[in-house]
């Protein structure tokens, strides 16, 4: 116990960690299937570009999903919104 009488609170959460190490396969399954359709929307952004814009794309995936996730959406988005042909 602290000098205040109270309990300190864990750095940690020990149930939900515990959880975790227990659905690695899972969260790692669903990691994998978001990844395959964030691929196949950078497939159909880049279709007809230069090799080089769909090497940046796949290195953003690469390095954060969510991002390269929030960039293939607002390319769509806008492609969608201008009606750009490519």
């Amino acid at each position: 116990m602290s000098q205040s009488g109270k309990v300190p609170k864990p750095l940690i959460d020990i149930e939900n960690y515990n959880n975790s190490l227990g659905n690695n396969e899972t969260s790692h399954h669903s990691s994998n299937s978001k990844n395959n359709q964030i691929t196949n929307k950078i497939n159909q952004i880049t279709a007809r570009q230069k090799r080089y814009i769909k090497r940046i794309l796949i290195d953003i995936l690469n390095n954060s999903s969510e991002n390269a996730k929030n960039i293939c959406n607002f390319i769509i988005v806008e492609r969608n919104e201008i009606n750009i042909k490519e």
